[in-house]
């Protein structure tokens, strides 16, 4: 719920938004995999000492091409993340107030935007 996104949001002091370009989570193959670039912010940045440091990425989650989810077990929660919109937070909103200027994706050839957020306490 959101209330508890924020409750989990007040427990960090330090947050790192990080940009990306067309992903594998929104179709583009061949692309960057947001999902395994914020877990490897989280390990390194847990690594040298941030033991509470937790990464969101965006869209649905890559590992797997049909999720175990809904029987209840994950075949890779060592990896998996939530998405920052699954937690109730406004990307647009988000991006805008760190100076990020975005506009809306009008067609398929243009290329969106994506994000992930690392905290940190």
């Amino acid at each position: 719920t959101p209330e508890e996104t924020r409750k989990v949001l007040n427990e960090y002091g330090v947050c790192l938004l990080v940009k990306f370009g067309p992903c594998v989570e929104a179709g583009y193959e061949n692309s960057v995999n947001v999902h395994e670039v914020m877990f490897q912010l989280e390990r390194t940045t847990f690594l040298s000492g941030f033991y509470s440091a937790f990464a969101l990425a965006c869209g649905p989650c890559p590992y797997c091409e049909e999720c175990n989810v809904k029987e209840g077990i994950c075949r890779h929660p060592e990896k998996a993340r939530p998405s920052m919109e699954a937690c109730g937070i406004d990307v647009y909103a988000t991006a805008h107030n760190a100076g990020y200027e975005l506009k809306v994706v009008a067609s398929y050839e243009e290329k969106p935007t994506f994000f992930g957020l690392l905290l940190l306490a």
